[in-house]
């Protein structure tokens, strides 16, 4: 189906954009150092953040069995202003690398009078800032028109010393990751004294168009593009657009969010969105850019403030990271049910 070709290239900038967003674990330590914003002046008076240490499990399950885990991957990330290093770890079983030797896409992002493009020689990590440690922004800039675009990331800490956890579909409690993995799930646990979870608030300045240069459609108008739409969704109208350097590239996006179609963006990361979990889809809407006299698949994300549940006793709360203490103990249960 067209929607599911669409949905699946689209999801280049949303890939990237949830790398550190996922299941992490964030250290208590409270490592200072010196940093320039990346306008390339000071971001404080002190001039003075905290790095950000992050502990992230990503899970392969076997592509036909989703039930059977095929690989856990341990990733050490360190986030400091202008840089980010990574450690993979993998824990258990055989990672699943990608051979392809494709050269890396040019990405585009484009909004009202907004015009940035990330070559494959920039990385999206050069532009992280922490605020302390356990928040970071990073600013898109159009340099042309003295305009951008802040994502900002902060996590919220909650207490979960001595609990088991409960799965996804609890409607209160906390859920980590060892309630997902299928050997580990049955099972109860004792989290240790100082183990913390963390749910993450995420937030977007203002709403773009985003598309890479291998998404480009064969279509010679946009219209072309939105007849094309038509075979495989329901009828919900389509939103059209001036954006980019002095508004000049056409755009249009169709009027569903991909959380309400039936193919959805997935993720490998141990949990599923759930109520209590609002889900970046719910915000991206499958759309097309004529950029430069060509025809464009992108993604269309409107402008979000994400602000998931952190309190068991209202609602499921969904762990996206942990401390060392938390992290730590997962790694020992996973070593000993992942064998």
């Amino acid at each position: 189906m067209k929607t599911f070709t669409i949905t699946k290239k689209v999801t280049l900038w949303v890939a990237l954009l949830s790398t550190l967003s996922l299941t992490a674990c964030i250290t208590d330590e409270n490592h200072q150092v010196k940093h320039k914003g990346s306008n390339g002046n000071d971001g404080t008076s002190s001039g003075l953040f905290s790095s950000i240490k992050l502990t992230k499990f990503d899970v392969q399950y076997d592509k036909d069995d989703n039930n059977k885990v095929s690989a856990i991957i341990k990733t050490e990330e360190t986030i400091r202003s202008g840089q980010a290093s990574y450690t993979d770890m993998p824990i258990f079983g055989k990672v699943n690398s990608d051979t392809q030797t494709n050269p890396k896409p040019t990405l585009y992002t484009l909004a009202d009078f907004f015009d940035f493009t990330m070559t494959p020689k920039m990385k999206l990590s050069d532009l992280y800032v922490p605020k302390s440690n356990l928040s970071y922004y990073y600013d898109w800039h159009d340099q042309k028109n003295g305009t951008s675009i802040r994502h900002s990331f902060d996590y919220q800490g909650v207490d979960i010393a001595h609990i088991s956890g409960v799965e996804q579909i609890a409607t209160k409690g906390i859920n980590t990751i060892l309630n997902n993995l299928p050997k580990t799930k049955q099972h109860k646990f004792d989290f240790p004294n100082g183990a913390k979870c963390y749910t993450l608030n995420q937030s977007v300045s203002q709403p773009y168009f985003s598309f890479s240069s291998n998404d480009m459609t064969g279509y010679t108008n946009l219209m072309d593009w939105q007849l094309s739409m038509r075979e495989d969704v329901h009828q919900q109208g389509f939103i059209t657009a001036q954006v980019g350097d002095a508004n000049a590239s056409s755009a249009v996006y169709y009027n569903l969010p991909f959380d309400s179609m039936t193919i959805k963006p997935t993720t490998s990361s141990g949990f599923v969105t759930s109520h209590s979990q609002p889900s970046i889809g719910n915000y991206q809407y499958p759309a097309a850019v004529q950029y430069h006299g060509k025809i464009y698949h992108a993604t269309y994300t409107k402008a979000y403030d994400i602000r998931p549940n952190h309190d068991p006793d209202k609602d499921l709360v969904t762990c996206q990271a942990y401390n060392k203490v938390a992290s730590d103990y997962i790694s020992q249960q996973i070593g000993k049910y992942y064998q």
